[in-house]
C-alpha cells in the first residue's frame, strides 16, 4: 500500500491535533476526582447503548481558533448504528465540488467501525467510529465523554482539517 501525500498530511493533522487534545486533558494538573461506580456505569450505558445526543457548544480547529456556538449549537446524534451530524464547520476543506454546504457538516449514515472503551486514566469514556458521507467523504470520529456529562468530539477526515467540538450529553 503506498502512502499519498494526502494521507500523509492527513496522518500528521491528525497526530498533531490528538496530541494537542491529550496535552490539554492531561494539563490541567491539580488532583484526580474519583469516579463512583455509578458514573462509571452511566457512562458505559451510554456508549454501550448507543443512543444519545451530543450537543456541541464551542468549536476549535487547526490553528486553535475557537468559535462559541452557544447560541447556534449544532449535534450529533447516535441511534444504534446510525448516525446524524449537524455540526458547523471552520476550517480548510479539500474538495469543495463535492462539499457544497452552508459552512457545516451535515449527513445521515451508519456508523462503522465503533468502538468503545473505559479509559481510568483520564476518568472518561473514548467511543471511536466512522462513517461516510456520499461516498465521497468518510468522517472519523472520536467521542470523548466524561462523568458529567460533559464531552468532547474530534473529527477527522481526508477532505477537512481536523476540528474539535466541546459540549455535553444530552
Amino acid at each position: 500500500m503506498q502512502c499519498t501525500p494526502m494521507k500523509t498530511k492527513i496522518g500528521m493533522l491528525s497526530c498533531f491535533f490528538m496530541a494537542v487534545q491529550l496535552l490539554t486533558l492531561t494539563g490541567c494538573g491539580g488532583s484526580k476526582e474519583i469516579i463512583s461506580e455509578e458514573r462509571w456505569q452511566h457512562m458505559e450505558n451510554t456508549v454501550k447503548d448507543q443512543k444519545f445526543t451530543f450537543v456541541g457548544n464551542r468549536i476549535e480547529t487547526y490553528g486553535s481558533v475557537q468559535e462559541n456556538l452557544t447560541d447556534n449549537p449544532g449535534y450529533l446524534k447516535m441511534d444504534g448504528d446510525q448516525v446524524t451530524i449537524s455540526l458547523r464547520y471552520f476550517g480548510s476543506v479539500e474538495m469543495v465540488n463535492t462539499l457544497r454546504e452552508s459552512g457545516g457538516i451535515r449527513l445521515e449514515g451508519t456508523a462503522s467501525n465503533i468502538r468503545g472503551d473505559r479509559n481510568d486514566q483520564d476518568g472518561c469514556y473514548d467511543l471511536n467510529f466512522s462513517v461516510e458521507k456520499n461516498k465521497s467523504e468518510t468522517l472519523l470520529c472520536h467521542l470523548r465523554i466524561f462523568p458529567n456529562n460533559q464531552a468532547r468530539l474530534t473529527l477527522n477526515s481526508d477532505l477537512r482539517s481536523a476540528v474539535l467540538y466541546y459540549g455535553y450529553i444530552n
